[in-house]
């Protein structure tokens, strides 16, 4: 019974140490940017469809990190006042996309391109480019 009860004391007194670290992002602090979106999805490079879509992001210069509304973006590859470059891997029951986005921020230029692979061999491989324009929000 004693071990039990120095077990709780300890970890009542060392649990809030380590919460204390962890980092909680603030949105409302954030800037934010809306980037509307132009993609052409090709395939045996002749174009296939063509899709328009925007993309809200959340930017935290203070620890540089970027969230797709408030979902963190953890291909980040490059973080600046000049640009972001990140890299992001979706998976489908049917497919698996890999995108690489480049979002410069001198030039409020979104550019993207993908590659889209298919379970099923009938569909092949499809390549896909997005370019857009980007403002800020707020």
């Amino acid at each position: 019974m004693k071990k039990v009860l120095l077990s709780l004391f300890i970890l009542s007194v060392f649990t809030p140490c380590v919460l204390a670290d962890r980092y909680v992002p603030e949105f409302n602090k954030m800037k934010v940017m809306r980037c509307d979106v132009v993609e052409t999805v090709y395939q045996n490079e002749q174009g296939k469809a063509v899709t328009g879509y925007y993309r809200i992001f959340r930017l935290d210069d203070e620890y540089q990190n970027i969230y797709l509304e408030k979902d963190f973006i953890n291909g980040l590859s490059y973080y600046g006042d000049d640009k972001i470059i990140y890299n992001e891997q979706t998976m489908t029951d049917f497919s698996i996309v890999s995108t690489h986005v480049e979002i410069d921020r001198q030039q409020m230029k979104y550019q993207s391109s993908s590659r889209i692979e298919y379970d099923n061999p009938d569909f092949g491989v499809q390549d896909a480019v997005g370019i857009g324009s980007c403002k800020y929000l707020n």
